[in-house]
């Protein structure tokens, strides 16, 4: 399986990310993406976890 974005979301990470440098520090930015990637793999190594929505698509939490 793998993880794909709608454009709309990918641009919201990125917008996150650069808030997070903004306020905080790159690290900081750089923790937020990470946890996403980790989240992502989580999603990808147990499809059936999180709350299912429509066109087979899962929410998490």
């Amino acid at each position: 399986m793998k993880v794909t974005l709608h454009p709309g979301a990918e641009q919201d990470i990125q917008e996150a990310a650069a808030f997070y440098e903004r306020q905080g520090s790159a690290v900081l930015a750089a923790r937020c993406v990470a946890e996403f990637k980790r989240l992502s793999s989580l999603l990808v190594e147990y499809p059936a976890i999180g709350s299912p929505r429509t066109s087979d698509r899962r929410g998490f939490p």
